[in-house]
C-alpha cells in the first residue's frame, strides 16, 4: 500500500506501507487425532502510516493577514514550516494462537505483539524568540509490546441452567526508545515529559515524601522561608536544601495501567436471564489537577472532610495529609507535586441486567411471537482507592500528557426497567 499526502514536502510525500499474514489451522490436518479439540497458529506483520496532528501543507512556512503595521495590512509568518518532515511510521509483528476444547464449547485465543513506531510527529516547544512557540518534527521513536488473551466458555449447562462466561485481559507495555536528544527531558504540559527509556505518558514532577514532624526536621534555607512542622517534605533531588521546578523535578508514575481487562458472566434459567459484566484496570496513575478541597487553608476553599479530619495536628498525627494554614501554598499550588497524584486502579460493575421471558403458550395468546420484561443497572458500583469521583475521567486523551483529572463529574449511574416486544 501507499498512501500520499502534501502535509509533506514532495521528496517525502508518499509513504510506503506493507503488510502480511498467515495462519495455520493445525487441527485440519490429517495428523491431528485429538477431534475435540481445535488448534490455529497465526502470525502478521505490517506497516501503517500516520499523518495526523499536522496542519495541512506542515513542511511550508505558511503566512496568513489581519497583522497590520503602521496603520497598512500586513501579513505574518504562523507557522514555520519544516520541509523534513516525514510520515510516521508503525511497523508491528503479531503472533496469536487459538484454542477451542469439547467442539467449541471452551475457547482460548492469545495474541503477543511488539509495536515499533518510528518518525513519530510532534509540535515541539522551541523558544519564543524565533518568532513562534512549536516547531513540527519527526521527534523519535517508540515501542510497544503486549500480550492479550481472551477465554470463554460454557461453564455449566444443567438442567436448563446455563453458565457462560467470557473473560479478557491486556498486558501493555511502551518506552520511549529515541528523541532528536537522547539525553533530553522534554516536558510536555504541566504534568508530564518524554525521555528516551521511559513511558509515555509518564509524569515529571516534584516528589512528595510525607509530613515533617517537628521544626528541627526542617532544613535551614526551608525554615527561614516560614516552613514547620506539619508541611509537607518535597524531595531534593539536587540537594542544595531548596526546592525548584528547574531540578528537583523527577519521573513518578505512569498514565499507563499494567493491565486491563473485562469479565463477563450470563446465567439462564427456564425463562429468566442475569447478565453480570465487569471492567478492571490496575497500576495507572490520575493527577488531580482540581486542588480546591486539598488547600487547607490556601485562599478560601471549602476544604474536603477526609483532609480536615486527616490533617497533621501533632507529631505522628499524620505523614500525607498536612496541617491547615491560612494563605500558605506550600502544601498545595506551589509545585505540581505527586500528592495529589493517586493510584487509579479499579474494579467496576459496568452492567447488571434480569430479565424474564415468558413462556410461548403466554405470548401466542397474546399474539405475539415473545415478550422479555427486564431490569437493568449501569455502572451500579466501583471499586477504588481513587480518593475522587471517577479514576477512568481523563481531560486529556492525548498519549503524551492523558491521566489527570479537573473534577470531572462521575459516569452516571443509572438504572433501567423494559421490555422487548417481538411481533
Amino acid at each position: 500500500r501507499a498512501d500520499g499526502s502534501s502535509k509533506f514536502a514532495p521528496g517525502n510525500r508518499y509513504g510506503y506501507f506493507p503488510s502480511v499474514s498467515l495462519g495455520w489451522n493445525i487441527s485440519e490436518e490429517a495428523f491431528w487425532t485429538a477431534r475435540k479439540i481445535g488448534l490455529k497458529l497465526r502470525a502478521s506483520w505490517g506497516s501503517t502510516g500516520n499523518q495526523t496532528g499536522i496542519n495541512s501543507y506542515a513542511y511550508q512556512a505558511l503566512a496568513s493577514g489581519g497583522f497590520n503595521y503602521n496603520g497598512a495590512n500586513g501579513l505574518a509568518l504562523g507557522s514555520a514550516g519544516n520541509p523534513d518532515l516525514q510520515w510516521e511510521k508503525a511497523d508491528k509483528a503479531d503472533i496469536g494462537i487459538d484454542l477451542s476444547f469439547f467442539k467449541g464449547a471452551l475457547s482460548f485465543t492469545a495474541d503477543a505483539f511488539i509495536k515499533d513506531t518510528k518518525n513519530l510527529l510532534y509540535s515541539k516547544p522551541t523558544a519564543a524568540t524565533t518568532g513562534f512557540t512549536t516547531y513540527t518534527c519527526n521527534i523519535g521513536s517508540m515501542r510497544n509490546r503486549g500480550l492479550e488473551f481472551s477465554v470463554s466458555g460454557t461453564l455449566a449447562s444443567k438442567g436448563g441452567f446455563v453458565w457462560r462466561s467470557d473473560f479478557n485481559m491486556s498486558f501493555i507495555r511502551n518506552k520511549l526508545t529515541a528523541l532528536l536528544d537522547d539525553s533530553e527531558i522534554l516536558p510536555v504540559g504541566s504534568y508530564h515529559a518524554l525521555k528516551v527509556g521511559k513511558e509515555v505518558g509518564s509524569f515529571y514532577m516534584i516528589k512528595a515524601l510525607g509530613i515533617y514532624q517537628s521544626d528541627e526536621e526542617v532544613p535551614e534555607k526551608l525554615y527561614a522561608q516560614g516552613i514547620r512542622a506539619g508541611d509537607v517534605i518535597y524531595e531534593d533531588v539536587d540537594g542544595n536544601d531548596e526546592i525548584d521546578t528547574t531540578s528537583d523535578r523527577q519521573f513518578v508514575g505512569s498514565a499507563n495501567p499494567k493491565f486491563t481487562g473485562g469479565f463477563n458472566n450470563t446465567f439462564t434459567w427456564k425463562g429468566f436471564d442475569l447478565s453480570v459484566f465487569f471492567t478492571f484496570s490496575y497500576g495507572n496513575k490520575l493527577y488531580e489537577a482540581w486542588t480546591g478541597g486539598y488547600r487547607m487553608g490556601n485562599g478560601k476553599w471549602t476544604m474536603l472532610e477526609s483532609e480536615a479530619k486527616g490533617r497533621w495536628t501533632g507529631p505522628g498525627t499524620s505523614n500525607s495529609t498536612p496541617r491547615a494554614i491560612y494563605n500558605q501554598t506550600w502544601n498545595s499550588t506551589k509545585f505540581v507535586n505527586s500528592r495529589f497524584l493517586h493510584d487509579a486502579s479499579y474494579l467496576r460493575c459496568r452492567n447488571m441486567s434480569l430479565g424474564y421471558t415468558l413462556p410461548k403458550r403466554w405470548t401466542n395468546s397474546l399474539g405475539l411471537e415473545s415478550l422479555r420484561v427486564y431490569v437493568q443497572a449501569d455502572n451500579l458500583f466501583i471499586i477504588t482507592p481513587y480518593p475522587l469521583l471517577d479514576p477512568e475521567v481523563n481531560v486529556s486523551l492525548s498519549a503524551t500528557t492523558m491521566g489527570y483529572d479537573f473534577l470531572y463529574p462521575s459516569q452516571p449511574r443509572t438504572f433501567t426497567v423494559g421490555l422487548n416486544l417481538k411481533f
